[in-house]
């Protein structure tokens, strides 16, 4: 039988009404952390590095005792299973206790963006329908403004003090703590498919949207993706991505978990220290975007740089060529590329370690799931042509199992059989590979050619002295939409609009060449490093400032 066709097998079985008991069964994450503690007592679990550099560190047993402290506090704080919890924090150790403090109860996480501030709350509040609070003392001020204008929380946990602050009805989480038993004292029936968290999304197109997180679903991530990355006991995962974001829950902590792993955590990147904690801690596999790739390149070549133990570092779409092979040429790793999103939980369509990488392609659907290109109609593209992505799963299990409170958004896209219709574009070459050709928000669309506003960027950093671009498509009244660029330049380097027109033009055909050009001192991004292209959308376009292209 063929590879691909034993990937899918299991979930054709379930899409064609068999009974079935797939891997997961009715397992819950307190069942998952009582088995963890067992089989792995004294292993180090996390590594957590605070702002300062300070590290504390936890074994499997130490840290399944303080989750059940958080667990029995909750329980005396009268929070039920099924109550969401907004939780705005940074990575500490404090964020594990509470995520699975709360699962272990049955309730439900609302995790909240960190650079969220005041006015970006009401809608998250609203739509979780939440009436409690943990967050980081660093936060309180903001939420405590947000309640000047709204119904106050019936409770407030308060993590990491680091200086005086008032706290007013808060409760200092660390502390209350000490009073709990280590044993849980309550068990209450939780199933595998209970919600057990809500996380936004970014929310750069419209309204953050709430995807509903299942245990089984966190259970789903933790197998696939050790699997994926050919994970055991010994690897080290390294990771700064934020803990509010699918990449670090379903992509860095859970499969290390997943493994007896050991997870190291920092609390803030550091261009200037990231490689140094790379070989420090000894990580195997480390998480990078293309801002911390970039970034870290900048860095001088230290002597000591190559002396790590990384095999694989996840994921680096979207990348160009030219900084892929600069990355692999200098620090001699190479990188595991991937599709997803918060829906799909994981990147499920791969590379995997042992496969030609092909890079930028994002390899092919792995276990659990199937994927095709679709065209307005929803008929497959033929080969090479760009279609709509769609991932086949199970909701609840291996895709998300809806928006929270927003029906239509959840049918537009969990439209039935197992489908989940997304908004990226993408092509399938000969052999059945996918490449990623950008979110369809990011299509331009001049004179009848549709034009990757990613590719163009790819091309535009590849250039030796631009730091940073952004393209998107501004209005035309002949052509519909033109190609506009802003671009950062490194620190110390100068170029002209000319010089960036004609770097583009060597790489790409004359449609896709930008007609404007912006130079910009620097961006506003989002947690995962991508610019927000909606606060460019929403200038106008000097449409005097249009260049003349003469190739």
């Amino acid at each position: 039988m063929d590879q691909r066709e034993i990937r899918v097998f299991p979930i054709s079985l379930r899409f064609k009404g068999l009974s079935m008991l797939d891997i997961i069964g009715n397992k819950n994450l307190r069942q998952f952390w009582e088995e963890l503690a067992k089989q792995h007592q004294d292993k180090i679990c996390v590594h957590a590095q605070d702002k300062l550099g300070h590290t504390i560190s936890y074994t499997y047993g130490e840290l399944n005792k303080e989750i059940n402290r958080a667990a029995n506090l909750f329980i005396a704080s009268g929070i039920a299973k099924g109550d969401r919890v907004m939780v705005q924090m940074t990575n500490t150790v404090s964020f594990l206790k509470v995520w699975f403090g709360l699962a272990k109860i049955g309730a439900v996480m609302v995790t909240v963006n960190t650079g969220y501030i005041t006015n970006e709350f009401d809608h998250l509040v609203k739509t979780a329908d939440s009436t409690r609070l943990i967050c980081d003392a660093a936060f309180l001020s903001h939420w405590r403004a947000y309640e000047r204008s709204a119904k106050p929380f019936e409770k407030i946990f308060v993590t990491n003090i680091e200086e005086h602050a008032d706290l007013g009805e808060g409760v200092i989480f660390e502390e209350a703590l000490r009073d709990q038993p280590e044993e849980l004292m309550e068990v209450r029936p939780i199933d595998s498919e209970d919600v057990m968290e809500i996380l936004f999304t970014s929310g750069t197109t419209s309204a953050p949207k709430g995807a509903q997180i299942t245990h089984a679903n966190l259970i789903w991530a933790g197998l696939f993706t050790s699997t994926q990355a050919r994970m055991n006991r010994e690897d080290v995962l390294l990771t700064t991505m934020p803990n509010f974001h699918v990449d670090f829950q379903c992509n860095a902590c859970m499969p290390t978990l997943t493994v007896g792993g050991t997870l190291v955590m920092l609390q803030r990147f550091s261009a200037h220290h990231f490689w140094e904690s790379v070989c420090l801690y000894r990580a195997t596999i480390i998480q990078a975007v293309p801002m911390i790739l970039r970034t870290i390149m900048l860095q001088p070549v230290k002597a000591w740089e190559r002396n790590h133990c990384v095999r694989d570092v996840l994921y680096a779409l979207p990348l160009s060529k030219t900084e892929y092979q600069a990355f692999k040429d200098r620090f001699g790793v190479d990188l595991l590329n991937s599709y997803g999103m918060t829906e799909t939980l994981v990147g499920c369509i791969t590379t995997l370690p042992e496969e030609d990488r092909r890079f930028p392609s994002v390899g092919r659907p792995y276990f659990g799931y199937e994927a095709k290109l679709v065209d307005d109609n929803g008929d497959e593209v033929p080969t090479g042509e760009i279609g709509t992505f769609m991932v086949r799963g199970i909701p609840g299990r291996t895709l998300f199992k809806g928006y929270v409170n927003n029906e239509k958004a959840t049918r537009e896209t969990l439209v039935g059989d197992g489908w989940m219709m997304t908004k990226d574009k993408g092509r399938i070459d000969e052999d059945g590979v996918f490449w990623f050709v950008d979110r369809s928000i990011d299509i331009i669309k001049r004179s009848g050619e549709n034009i990757s506003s990613s590719e163009v960027e790819r091309v535009l950093v590849s250039h030796p002295k631009i730091a940073e671009a952004a393209v998107i498509g501004v209005p035309d009244p002949i052509r519909d939409q033109e190609v506009k660029a802003y671009v950062r330049i490194k620190d110390g380097e100068s170029i002209t609009k000319k010089e960036v027109i004609e770097h583009c033009a060597r790489s790409l055909a004359e449609f896709k060449l930008p007609v404007y050009v912006e130079f910009r001192q620097g961006f506003q991004h989002t947690c995962t490093g991508k610019i927000v292209k909606e606060l460019l959308k929403a200038e106008k376009n000097d449409e005097t400032k249009r260049l003349v292209i003469n190739r």
